[in-house]
């Protein structure tokens, strides 16, 4: 009497036996929180600093009090600056600072790429059309599993950006 399917003999004789641990594979990041810090503050950074550039390369209409250029340029350089505060706080504390474990880095991956595809996507097949598809990828990759979820989530960002943007800016959407 050895083995039985997924139990191990324990040492004492086949009479005490204990289950196998069945653990799934979790891949795992392991650096220092600096780095994530940087890494992410660089990030930002540089999508602040595209955004800045971009709201100050819009024409302007004398006409309207909000251009279409000024949400994206004061966000792009809020951005830049608390990117740049962030930095500063990172690498003056580096050792003070826990070690960050990453516990599902294909998600993190997965939505960093759906970030990067958004703009060029909205180019493509305009903003509402891509924010029906993007919006419950991007909320799965974030851990969400419910369909409720994924339809308040469509509905909200819908609705923000056609209020917000469109009615209340004047903003119009690809």
């Amino acid at each position: 009497m050895g083995n039985q399917s997924g139990t191990k003999a324990s040492e004492a004789g086949p009479e005490h036996t204990t289950k196998l641990a069945a653990t799934p594979f979790v891949p795992r990041l392991g650096l220092p929180a600096y780095v994530y810090d940087l890494i992410v503050y660089a990030g930002l950074a540089a999508t602040g600093l595209a955004f800045l550039i971009g709201g100050l390369g819009l024409e302007g209409d004398p006409r309207r009090t909000i251009d279409p250029g000024t949400v994206p340029a004061i966000a792009g350089g809020l951005l830049v600056v608390l990117s740049a505060i962030g930095t500063v706080l990172a690498l003056r504390s580096p050792s003070n600072l826990v070690e960050v474990e990453v516990d599902r880095p294909l998600q993190v991956l997965l939505a960093m790429a759906l970030i990067l595809i958004f703009p060029p996507a909205i180019d493509s097949f305009g903003y509402y059309t891509t924010a029906i598809v993007w919006v419950p990828a991007f909320i799965w990759a974030a851990g969400a599993r419910s369909w409720t979820h994924y339809l308040i989530a469509i509905v909200t960002v819908l609705a923000l950006a056609r209020f917000v943007f469109e009615m209340t800016l004047g903003t119009p959407l690809p």
